[in-house]
């Protein structure tokens, strides 16, 4: 709506001082809007919205301390047939969840999130009991294809069931000057887009890493401020789930610059390395910061390999004019290449539009984006992106693809409409449609997807949401082709008395 021109819209999560700054920012354009008629109307629904967040901000400042429950929530949901839970592979029924188990049956969340803060140190923890089935492995012929195209011995595909209760994030911090510092399990998403982001999602059960963002943008001296705002964020962590070899780490790095309020462009470079047979040394850290170069080799232990290497570009664009209405973005991914500008037709894309209103439904949105790391100019297989010689479980955590899970050599295209009655109730649908290249599986593979969701405020401190989504599926070299239905319900209690503050 115009009301935040500082939000940063290629990197998340915001720190809750941050949106305390953007909603400052907000109620001050606000009380200067026009009070035409139309814009009038605008500014209303503007200022409604500032007051909703300025309640649940209401107890956040420089020097409050504060802890509280954040959220309760329960789910649970049914699938009828046989669901798609590999997007190393053969792709995800459902993504973008942390990582959560599921599979044929019913399958059960129930959680909570608190978080904390004393002056310059803050905590925040989210844990929940997870109930889901399990399935047996592959058949044989299938485990072999799959140990072939990943390097490794036959994979057998099998999962346990999962009746436990898991820490999904746990992370304490310590703010420095415009930076924050934070230890723990954290989930990112570095893109532009709703639904994907090739190199950090939700899709991956958080890993544990130290990462220092910056809080707050800086603009540089003198003519270096046609940069306009910058702000940068560093990480480094440790992989799970991973056998070929065991126990890799992570270090990843994101620069953005706003250059105008309608523009902001975003570069980003991460690196798999160390792990068994690989050394963990300040050489070998600085080595898959900085290198340039690739061994080349094949050999799982190669002691002078830099790492498994990736570049990316994102932008987002409000197009002036309608800037209030219509945005265009992309997100970019390249695999030992500086970046992918650099080398476009070795690289994945992921273009979007999104239409914040469908004239005349003034409440209606719209929302088209496809992604896809099966190359334009030709199908290269699945030993490109996502996967390494020398790391062979890839880009993965717990066998969940930390970016987007349209997977390795596939094509995702992705459009959906959301009928807002507020802020917090909506009606929305998804199409989404992946096809996988026919060099990485035989015969290829197509997915589709149908989904309802609906979210409802029943109170203000007590909220419900429902999806219904159809799914159908053919994977030749997984047999004949396969369809289920899910059935989901949430209820999330955010109460605001739970803690203390002062």
């Amino acid at each position: 709506m115009g009301y935040a021109p500082d939000e940063e819209g290629l990197a998340a999560p915001w720190t809750r001082s941050e949106c305390v700054a953007l909603l400052d920012e907000a109620e001050d354009i606000a009380s200067r809007h026009s009070t035409k008629v139309l814009e009038g109307l605008r500014n209303n629904e503007a200022v409604s919205l500032i007051r909703s967040l300025k309640r649940e901000f209401s107890d956040d400042s420089e020097f409050s301390e504060q802890a509280r429950i954040e959220s309760i929530y329960s789910r649970i949901s049914q699938i009828s047939g046989a669901p798609l839970r590999d997007s190393f592979h053969f792709g995800q029924t459902f993504s973008n969840d942390f990582g959560r188990p599921y599979e044929a049956g019913t399958n059960a969340v129930a959680g909570f999130s608190a978080f904390a803060n004393s002056s310059i140190f803050s905590g925040y923890f989210r844990g929940e009991y997870q109930e889901a089935a399990g399935r047996g492995p592959y058949p044989q012929n299938v485990q072999f294809l799959l140990g072939f195209e990943d390097g490794v011995p036959p994979r057998s595909g099998a999962i346990a069931s999962t009746r436990k209760f898991t820490t999904l994030e746990a992370y304490v911090g310590a703010r420095l000057g415009i930076f924050d510092l934070t230890f723990g399990k954290q989930s990112l998403w570095w893109g532009p887009g709703q639904q994907s982001a090739f190199s950090f999602t939700d899709n991956a059960e958080p890993f544990y890493m130290m990462r220092i963002a910056q809080e707050r943008p800086f603009v540089l001296p003198g003519p270096l401020r046609l940069f306009g705002h910058i702000r940068t964020q560093f990480l480094v962590g440790k992989l799970s789930g991973h056998q070929y070899p065991p126990h890799p780490w992570i270090n990843a790095n994101k620069i953005t610059f706003q250059l105008t309020k309608n523009l902001e462009i975003g570069f980003e470079r991460s690196a798999i390395f160390a792990g068994e047979g690989h050394p963990l040394t300040a050489g070998s850290f600085l080595n898959s910061l900085f290198s340039t170069s690739s061994t080349g080799g094949t050999a799982f232990a190669s002691r002078s390999d830099p790492g498994d290497r990736r570049s990316g570009f994102d932008f987002q664009w409000r197009v002036p004019g309608l800037a209030r209405f219509v945005t265009i973005y992309s997100d970019s991914f390249a695999d030992d290449e500086p970046n992918p500008l650099a080398s476009p037709h070795r690289s994945a894309w992921g273009p979007g539009i999104y239409l914040t209103q469908i004239p005349p439904i003034r409440r209606m949105d719209l929302r088209f984006e496809t992604y896809s790391t099966w190359l334009y100019r030709g199908d290269e297989g699945g030993q490109f992106f996502y996967w390494n010689n020398q790391y062979r479980d890839g880009y993965t955590n717990n066998g969940y693809i930390l970016g987007s899970s349209v997977g390795r050599d596939a094509r995702a295209y992705i459009a959906s409409s959301n009928y807002w009655w507020s802020a917090q109730n909506k009606l929305g649908v998804t199409f989404r449609q992946t096809k996988t290249g026919s060099e990485f599986l035989p015969g290829g593979g197509t997915q589709t997807d149908v989904a309802v969701n609906g979210r409802f405020q029943v109170r203000p401190d007590l909220s419900t949401e429902a999806t219904v989504q159809f799914e159908r599926y053919f994977i030749p070299v997984l047999g004949r082709p396969e369809t289920n239905v899910s059935f989901g319900l949430q209820i999330m209690f955010s109460p605001r008395d739970l803690g203390f503050k002062r």
